[in-house]
């Protein structure tokens, strides 16, 4: 899939071991431009199931921010919701659920995307 797309957006869990494996994922995404796909990029880490109040969340989301920079680290990140387990499990798109902070959240990263996308 890599080879074939002009631009990767990374989730992660704002926890310690999740964050760690981003590194990983980078590395990949420069072999693959490196030998296949010189056109891709990295649109931006999307920090996802976020608790705003819990302060492991804000320590993760520093460090983040300070190894990928603030042009990596997308601003928008999607808060943790119980309606996106109960849209999957209904099989529809959780950025359907008005009342959902969650689906605020997505398309909020969706209109940051297509500024990215764009520039």
């Amino acid at each position: 899939a890599l080879a074939a797309a002009d631009f990767v957006v990374i989730p992660t869990l704002l926890e310690t071991a999740a964050s760690r494996g981003i590194g990983a994922l980078t590395a990949t995404i420069r072999r693959v431009t490196e030998t296949t796909n010189p056109s891709l990029k990295v649109a931006g880490v999307l920090p996802t199931k976020v608790v705003p109040k819990r302060r492991n969340s804000a320590q993760v989301y520093a460090q983040l921010q300070e190894v990928l920079g603030d042009e990596a680290l997308m601003r928008t990140y999607i808060r943790d919701d119980v309606a996106v387990p109960e849209m999957d499990f209904r099989a529809r798109p959780v950025v359907r659920r008005r009342s959902s902070r969650a689906a605020s959240d997505y398309r909020d990263a969706l209109s940051e995307l297509e500024q990215i996308m764009t520039a």
